[in-house]
């Protein structure tokens, strides 16, 4: 599942749009689990911080980017 959400956030960020995750829940129901993962599962931001590193490597040099973990 968190490869698929993070291939869909990199498509569209790579797309042109704006890509946000709001991790909203009860305590205890693993949105940081979901988020950052463990020592043994990658979270959603490990993962959308490789494919994005992955894919920027294949840009002109003069094109930048621009990421945020708030």
């Amino acid at each position: 599942m968190v490869g698929d959400l993070s291939d869909f956030i990199l498509t569209s960020a790579f797309d042109g749009y704006n890509a946000c995750v709001f991790s909203y829940g009860a305590s205890g129901s693993g949105k940081s689990i979901t988020m950052f993962g463990t020592q043994t599962a990658r979270g959603l931001i490990q993962t959308v911080c490789d494919g994005l590193f992955t894919k920027a490597v294949s840009f002109e040099d003069d094109t930048s980017f621009r990421a945020e973990v708030r």
